[in-house]
């Protein structure tokens, strides 16, 4: 785990930032990156020239902020406690002129069982505290009544969609193959030589096979794990690469063949204009 907030100074290496984004997906850090504490390294060595001290790294800030929206109070929670205050002198201000016009004390008590400051200092925190429940059961969690107002007044939500309408585990779409093999052939292959990374993809493209029943028996010769980039081995002499966009084609200088370019624009618009994989 990274300790506190840096800039990488050396090194290459995927860091896994799921504790502040959600994003289950490690991302690739080198030289001149930012990374934050409490962030992970997955695969790779980094020297980082620290900028944050502890208790003011990005990560600190978060649990700092989340503690204090935990005490916000909504404004209608505000509001009752300061009229309820201000009606406190008015109680007692009642109950010593009834006392003084009457010499009575059980008329001048009256005034302060008929006193509804107390009702409003406790009915409003109630109110929310039964919202918030009730949101609960529902799987929603509130963090105090002021976000309650919020959303009340919102007419439109923006979500941040990993982990919350999507699931932060990536999983294999579809296999789209350039050649004569079979797309189960090609997910075979790759599920055999990425078995042996314990990368969140490289659990995707495993998981799929398996799911498939493809049986990948080893068939290639030592395979080389390039930190941030990719795979590459060998299968009867013909070489095998594994990774992202950047490493196939510009890396590596792997060509599609002849008559597939509109095929390969396709898929890197469905997968949003992302680091194809």
């Amino acid at each position: 785990m990274i300790p506190f907030d840096g800039i990488v100074s050396d090194g290459e290496a995927l860091v896994n930032q799921a504790t502040l984004t959600g994003e289950g997906v490690p991302v690739r850090r080198s030289a001149g990156a930012t990374v934050y504490a409490g962030t992970v390294i997955e695969e790779g060595e980094l020297t980082i020239r620290v900028t944050q001290n502890a208790g003011a790294s990005r990560y600190d800030k978060i649990v700092t902020m989340i503690e204090e929206t935990e005490k916000l109070k909504s404004n209608v929670e505000s509001k009752a406690e300061h009229l309820a205050d201000k009606l406190v002198p008015v109680t007692f201000f009642g109950t010593a002129l009834v006392w003084l016009l009457t010499r009575n004390i059980t008329k001048a008590l009256s005034v302060l069982m008929v006193d509804f400051s107390c009702a409003l200092k406790l009915a409003m925190p109630v109110t929310v505290l039964s919202a918030i429940r009730e949101a609960n059961a529902y799987g929603i969690t509130v963090k105090g009544g002021k976000f309650l107002e919020k959303i009340a007044a919102a007419n439109t939500i923006v979500f941040d969609k990993t982990g919350t309408l999507t699931k932060a585990n990536p999983t294999v779409h579809s296999v789209v193959s350039f050649c004569d093999k079979s797309p189960d052939e090609m997910l075979r292959i790759a599920a055999c030589l990425e078995e042996h990374f314990p990368h969140s993809i490289a659990n995707a493209v495993v998981r799929a096979a398996k799911e498939k029943n493809l049986i990948h028996d080893e068939m290639h010769t030592k395979v080389e794990y390039v930190v941030a980039h990719g795979v590459k081995s060998t299968i009867d002499g013909a070489e095998v690469l594994i990774g992202s966009y950047h490493f196939i084609f510009e890396d590596m200088g792997a060509a599609v063949p002849l008559g597939t370019e509109q095929k390969l624009l396709a898929i890197r618009r469905l997968a949003c204009g992302g680091d194809l994989y």
